[in-house]
């Protein structure tokens, strides 16, 4: 059986086989689980002994969505008897609070990234392949395997509809180290003949996220796309031209500025008629070699979460700080009063701490909405062309003058989950400037430039 945490989240987010019960999106259970985080709970499973109203305390979203989440949590003994049949069949799951789940996917899909993975057939492959054939499932009896492609022996099929599953079963493509991600029940693919065969080979994994029954897709063919991606460094993608969505879904990748800045995408000329090929491969980051500023200034970045005032001017003073900028659109805390801008700044004031406000200029709720995306986000390209953003890092720099000790502060404790991470961590680090993250427990993080796909891109789900 699964620890607690991952029931918790197969209760939220899995798709009950009867009418009226809507499980949590993989972004609405993102969000959720950012909320416990903040609020210093051990994970989804401290949801459990929660009332309603003590769920709404550290969730902060409408009463609705409240009594979605406690119906779903109420439904315990039924999901139970669901998840051990399908564990019982084999099937595996690896949910977003284990270490065995893909790091790549939480990367690149960021909100999106399923909340969990249910599997069948050997997961190694997952993590071994250096380099994938990717193609959609409909069209594996239409794309020849090119002669320039035949070391590239391991295949990534995307299956989203039964018409791919009976296309997939009538190929004669080379199966050896072939990952299948499907949108459709795993309990019912595994009934088909020929993936059980190529299961038994231990040459096939088959990915399903967030679904184990049922024939309706039930996660959107462009995530699928870039789980595929997401699984080797480098890829061939190839599509036949008539296969409007999947095409779509790739040129919606591809032609995203965010993925710009991350894949090198090459259009491959062939000599098959009908059919696209495209080079992806992953680049490294780095820094602007143009940039402004000695990459010797170094500015922090911290999280107040929901830490006692004590425990944070303790963090604060071990790494030296002198002068804090408070980068919060609203210097206030409903549930850390404490870090009311008043009361924090006084705090700071006791220990010879500077305090600075910049949350007009660098703040997570900009007042022009058109930086923002259809979730409210921030798009990087947009704000750092807005005059007053950009003068709020020009005045943030100007406090490490002298070599002065400056940390950022907003609200998360975890960068990756704060636009002082994947925004004005992104802008200091194409400047030159070393950004250095200390976390809760004390210790420092370098992380380097922050992947944040999904807050820029205008994907409805």
């Amino acid at each position: 059986m699964l620890d607690t945490n991952a029931q918790v989240i197969f209760l939220l987010t899995y798709q009950f086989m009867r009418e009226g019960e809507k499980p949590l999106t993989a972004q609405e259970f993102s969000q959720l689980s950012r909320k416990i985080k903040q609020a210093g709970l051990e994970g989804p499973q401290s949801l459990l002994k929660m009332s309603s109203d003590e769920i709404a305390m550290i969730s902060d979203i409408g009463s609705a969505m409240v009594n979605k989440i406690r119906d779903l949590l109420n439904q315990g003994g039924a999901a139970s008897l669901y998840l051990e049949r399908y564990l019982n069949q084999d099937i595996k799951i690896m949910t977003i609070t284990d270490a065995a789940y893909p790091l790549r996917f939480k990367t690149n899909l960021s909100d999106f990234a399923p909340p969990y993975i249910c599997y069948v057939g050997n997961r190694e492959l997952l993590y071994n392949l250096d380099s994938t054939y990717i193609i959609s499932a409909v069209d594996a009896m239409r794309i020849p395997l090119p002669e320039m492609f035949s070391d590239i022996q391991n295949m990534v099929f995307i299956l989203d509809s039964l018409q791919a599953v009976n296309q997939l079963g009538k190929s004669e493509l080379y199966w050896n180290k072939c990952v299948i991600i499907s949108s459709l029940g795993l309990a019912k693919l595994i009934h088909y003949p020929f993936l059980r065969d190529q299961i038994k080979s231990g040459n096939c994994l088959i990915l399903s996220p967030n679904t184990l029954e049922g024939t309706i897709p039930n996660f959107p063919g462009l995530y699928l796309c870039l789980m595929a991606l997401g699984i080797s460094s480098q890829s061939v993608v190839g599509i036949y031209e008539n296969n409007i969505q999947i095409l779509h879904n790739f040129e919606q990748i591809f032609n995203n500025a965010y993925y710009q800045s991350l894949i090198q995408v090459t259009r491959i000329p062939a000599t098959y008629k009908n059919i696209f090929f495209y080079g992806v491969k992953y680049m490294k980051k780095v820094n602007n070699s143009n940039n402004q500023l000695s990459s010797s200034r170094t500015v922090y970045t911290i999280g107040h979460s929901n830490h006692t005032i004590e425990k944070f001017l303790e963090l604060l003073k071990k790494h030296n700080i002198q002068i804090l900028v408070d980068i919060r659109s609203v210097p206030n805390s409903s549930y850390s009063p404490q870090f009311n801008k008043d009361e924090l700044k006084n705090a700071l004031q006791e220990k010879g701490i500077e305090y600075q406000y910049l949350g007009l200029s660098l703040g997570g709720r900009p007042l022009n909405k058109k930086v923002l995306n259809s979730e409210g986000k921030i798009i990087r390209e947009f704000i750092e062309q807005e005059d007053r953003y950009q003068k709020g890092i020009e005045e943030l720099l100007s406090l490490t003058a002298n070599n002065k000790k400056v940390a950022v502060m907003c609200s998360e404790e975890d960068p990756h989950h704060c636009h002082r991470g994947y925004i004005v961590t992104n802008t200091l680090l194409e400047k030159g400037v070393q950004v250095l993250h200390i976390r809760g427990d004390g210790e420092i993080n370098d992380f380097g430039l922050f992947n944040s796909p999904s807050d820029q891109m205008e994907i409805p789900l």
